[in-house]
């Protein structure tokens, strides 16, 4: 049969440790117990077909092997499903598992399983189903590579039938290939440092100051400390400066080139229009002569403003426009 019992097994946790800790070599089976050796298997039980066992398996450790075995239902024969799920200390671990019957042949070995129901995220999964189950069995869980290790659980669940069974060629498969012992990991690199701590924050013993460096959450600082970034409206340099509005822009002052009566209308052109800031909505007035005083009913209507040009319409007679060319053009 496959291997044999070395060893008492004193607790996985410890042998993990002290196989990295103390010892410069550790084989494959330096820490296994008597479930190491396929006489020493385990039994899982089967309770309406179903069955369960729990273990670590570690490499490292020296607790490569674990083996376990199945007794199915007297006189009965159907399918036998594996399910091998474990939880490796870090990703990409590999755990494994091999069937043998009860005359030492290989009749199976574990593949993995893509998906699963409700799998967590950090769980691996592998199976392996015998069809025309019959008698015991003997299952491997072993850690596949020499760094490779996890805590598993292997479920077993077996499904009787009454039709005959078929005759199956068992199939040779070899133990897993003995690897070197593992390296010392006192041989190894030393990581890296850890990076320095911040420097410490001195506060002054006056209550309600500001501290150095100052800090957003001290009140004290917000008078006087400068902004942060991002920017925080607590601070008063962070707060947006007021922009005065734009002033007005100045009347302006233009002429009138030319006039045309219509109706009781006198429709006016004036020299100036948009390159002047003149838009449509500015208010215009006749002026008396060259001084700045408006005539009395001498209110211009905009209609229309051109680049050059302004064109108005006022209530006036011709000959108060002949002795008042003078217009004043405002904004609203």
């Amino acid at each position: 049969m496959i291997g044999n019992v070395l060893g008492n097994r004193a607790g996985l946790v410890a042998l993990v440790i002290s196989g990295w800790s103390c010892a410069h070599r550790i084989d494959q089976d330096a820490a296994s117990g008597r479930d190491g050796d396929v006489m020493g298997a385990k039994v899982i039980k089967l309770q309406n077909g179903q069955g369960t066992s729990s273990g670590i398996v570690t490499y490292p450790g020296g607790d490569r092997v674990d083996w376990k075995q199945i007794e199915l239902p007297v006189d009965q024969r159907g399918t036998l499903e594996l399910r091998l799920s474990w939880t490796p200390p870090r990703p990409g671990l590999r755990l494994a598992f091999d069937v043998f019957d009860d005359g030492g042949h290989a009749i199976a070995t574990s593949v993995p399983v893509e998906t699963w129901r409700n799998k967590p995220r950090d769980v691996e999964v592998h199976s392996a189903s015998i069809a025309n189950a019959q008698r015991s069995y003997y299952v491997r869980v072993y850690a596949v590579r020499r760094g490779d290790a996890g805590t598993y659980r292997l479920a077993v669940e077996f499904t009787a039938k009454h039709d005959a069974a078929e005759h199956v060629e068992p199939a040779w498969i070899p133990d897993p290939v003995r690897l070197p012992p593992a390296p010392d990991p006192r041989s190894l690199p030393p990581p890296p440092a850890p990076a320095p701590p911040p420097p410490p924050v001195r506060v002054s013993s006056l209550p309600g100051s500001c501290p150095t460096p100052p800090s957003v959450n001290v009140p004290a600082c917000w008078a006087t400390m400068p902004c942060p970034n991002p920017p925080n409206r607590l601070i008063r340099r962070c707060r947006a400066v007021a922009v005065p509005a734009p002033a007005p822009p100045a009347p302006v002052i233009g002429r009138v080139i030319a006039k045309t009566a219509v109706g009781n209308w006198v429709v006016v052109v004036i020299t100036v229009g948009t390159n002047a800031g003149i838009q449509r909505g500015w208010t215009a007035s006749l002026l008396r002569g060259d001084t700045g005083e408006p005539v009395v009913g001498g209110e211009i209507e905009v209609i229309r403003v051109d680049k050059s040009l302004t064109v108005g319409k006022i209530y006036l007679p011709v000959d108060q426009l002949n002795a008042n060319d003078r217009v004043r053009l405002s904004p609203p």
